[in-house]
């Protein structure tokens, strides 16, 4: 949940840094500002006439990394203290994601380790009950032994 909370805080700063593009503008012309596109040339080829094909396509960004850079370069749209505001929120942001993977990463490890401990743990009772239960075997055998001794020597002295 803290995960995706961050993660909307994010497109909330990109809608930010969008409309300060827009109130205070740096003096330079910057990139397409729509959010999570950027163009790519895919193909570039020259036929014999000499006429050109471009194919471009849009791709959104997957990552921390790429969704960084975004902003980055849409914050190069701003002039002033905002600019350096936006891209040190949205550093902190990344970092904030960046443990946040780390803590599910561990939390996973120490779920892992848990299970684990309790198999060992079953393991552990069931090899003593199965102890137990050989050592009452190992007790009721001389019980046994002497029992039939007796019931056959009755039995014999009984018949004579």
């Amino acid at each position: 949940m803290i995960r995706h909370l961050v993660e909307r805080q994010r497109e909330v700063l990109k809608s930010l840094v969008l409309a300060l593009r827009r109130l205070n503008p740096a003096d330079q012309e910057q990139l397409d500002p729509r959010e999570d596109v950027h163009l790519y040339n895919n193909s570039f080829t020259v036929r014999d006439n000499g006429a050109m094909t471009i194919n471009i396509s849009h791709e959104r960004h997957e990552g921390l990394a790429k969704d960084a850079e975004s902003i980055k370069l849409l914050a190069q749209g701003i002039k002033g203290a905002s600019q350096e505001t936006v891209v040190s929120v949205d550093e902190m942001l990344v970092l904030l994601l960046t443990e946040l993977d780390t803590m599910r990463d561990d939390a996973d490890y120490t779920h892992t380790m848990l299970i684990n401990l309790l198999d060992l743990k079953q393991k552990a009772a069931a090899l003593a009950e199965a102890r137990s239960t050989s050592q009452q075997g190992r007790i009721i055998m001389p019980f046994t032994i002497v029992t039939i001794t007796f019931v056959s020597l009755a039995q014999h002295a009984g018949a004579a």
